[in-house]
């Protein structure tokens, strides 16, 4: 159990010691709702709140200290409302933007890190960092899965979210995002995982542990070159690769809000992940006959060094056929040298194919 970002962000408003929210964890007080159940109006906040945790020894007896609690109540009974009233009108939620001193202090350590700014189509859209840095200044860490229709960047100015009537059992109707916003192309779809990641090195820049600039870079580069792979002469679907990135997206979440792992040492092991992005199967052609070759086409460079490989081979059982047909013409036994395939360059005196 941890304390949830709502209530982080009252904690740190109201100057609440972090020795004090933490003692209040241990007494199951983690979100906005917990702290305002207990007590029922602003005159026992004294007694009810303030007082258990001075007796237990993580606050003092000023009257600094008994304001901040009272702060954190009036708070905390404030969200309390506008949540009632949001479930009972049935509206959505919307995601609060990155506060403008985060954004000033992220941008400020970026640049004195990295020495240039970033654009924007290399971060994700405010809302997006928000619920990001939220996540990830919890503790233990924690990465929501993100689907590739939820990721929009900043240079994106159209919201493409819908609003849906949302029916539980047992629960008042309620309004719910539903997003519609598919990527309809290879580059379209690999500029919204490269500002993903873009944006996790940008919330995390104080913590190079977890991600940098260089392990969002490496990510990015491999997923394009994976992305840009022909099978038999075509790419694949867009369609394989938004899957391969929602089950890349469940991993990343497990091994950050689960394993309390670190981001980098995810990206740096391909192993985990670079078989959900080539497990691409060519189908059969029009006569029913799957190909012998189903995997990935060679890259260029290879190629060619392939088929100079073939070459040489061709030339050398050419060279050898010519010799034995000659032994045997003359009546010798066949003797092959090592050096039986190649003849001496009577310029440089070095032997070539």
């Amino acid at each position: 159990m941890s304390i949830s970002p709502d209530l982080q962000g009252i904690y740190t408003e109201c100057r609440i010691e972090s020795v004090a929210a933490d003692w209040l964890l241990t007494q199951g007080v983690s979100s906005p709702l917990d702290f305002a159940l207990l007590c029922p109006s602003e005159d026992a906040v004294t007694a009810k709140i303030h007082a258990p945790v001075k007796t237990a020894g993580h606050t003092t007896d000023s009257i600094q200290s008994n304001l901040s609690f009272v702060k954190a109540w009036t708070l905390c009974r404030r969200a309390m409302h506008r949540e009632d009233e949001r479930v009972k009108s049935g509206n959505v939620q919307e995601e609060a933007e990155l506060p403008q001193e985060a954004d000033k202090t992220l941008r400020r350590a970026w640049q004195t890190r990295h020495n240039f700014p970033l654009g924007t189509d290399r971060l994700l859209t405010s809302q997006l960092q928000n619920k990001l840095h939220r996540g990830l200044s919890m503790r233990p860490r924690r990465l929501d899965i993100f689907l590739i229709e939820q990721l929009r960047t900043m240079g994106c100015t159209e919201r493409k979210a819908q609003q849906a009537m949302l029916v539980q059992a047992g629960q008042p109707v309620r309004g719910t995002e539903v997003y519609d916003d598919a990527a309809r192309s290879h580059f379209e779809l690999w500029i919204r995982i490269r500002a993903f990641f873009t944006s996790i090195a940008f919330v995390s820049v104080n913590d190079l542990d977890f991600m940098t600039f260089g392990g969002a870079e490496h990510m990015s580069d491999a997923i394009l070159r994976i992305i840009n792979q022909t099978y038999n002469g075509s790419l694949a679907p867009v369609t394989c690769y938004v899957e391969a990135w929602a089950q890349t997206a469940k991993l990343m979440s497990e091994h950050v809000s689960i394993n309390e792992g670190m981001l980098e040492t995810f990206v740096r092991a391909p192993s985990s992940w670079r078989h959900l992005w080539t497990n691409f199967s060519k189908p059969a052609n029009s006569n029913g006959r799957q190909k012998l070759h189903t995997g990935p086409d060679m890259d260029q460079d290879l190629g060619d060094e392939v088929q100079k490989m073939k070459e040489r081979v061709r030339h050398m059982q050419s060279q050898r056929d010519k010799a034995m047909a000659q032994a045997k013409k003359a009546g010798k036994p066949v003797e092959l040298s090592p050096n039986a395939w190649t003849k001496k360059d009577p310029k440089t005196k070095k032997r070539k194919w």
